[in-house]
């Protein structure tokens, strides 16, 4: 059975970046009109869960080695060396 989500997927398609839908408006994922100048926006629930995500994708890249230099601008602007375990539970803690 073709669900509501397999036919609107059919007929708008899915994107995971933003682009100009046929009527120039700006449009993401399957068919989600996030321009302003027709009402769209993001939620609040769906702006803190891409949050948690970003947060969740960068804090497991810091234990990364070969990406520790990525997070050098965070370190400098705290004045000293982030530590990865710390930052990640007090992550944790927020979510």
């Amino acid at each position: 059975m073709t669900t509501l989500a397999d036919q609107l997927r059919a007929e708008e398609g899915e994107r995971a970046s933003a682009y100009q839908d046929s009527l120039g408006y700006w449009t993401i994922g399957v068919g989600r009109l996030i321009d302003a100048r027709k009402g769209g926006r993001l939620r609040s629930n769906e702006i803190d869960f891409m949050l948690t995500n970003d947060i969740e994708e960068k804090t497991g890249e810091m234990l990364e080695p070969e990406k520790a230099g990525d997070f050098l601008p965070v370190q400098a602007f705290l004045r000293k060396p982030l530590d990865a375990a710390v930052l990640k539970q007090k992550v944790a803690e927020l979510i």
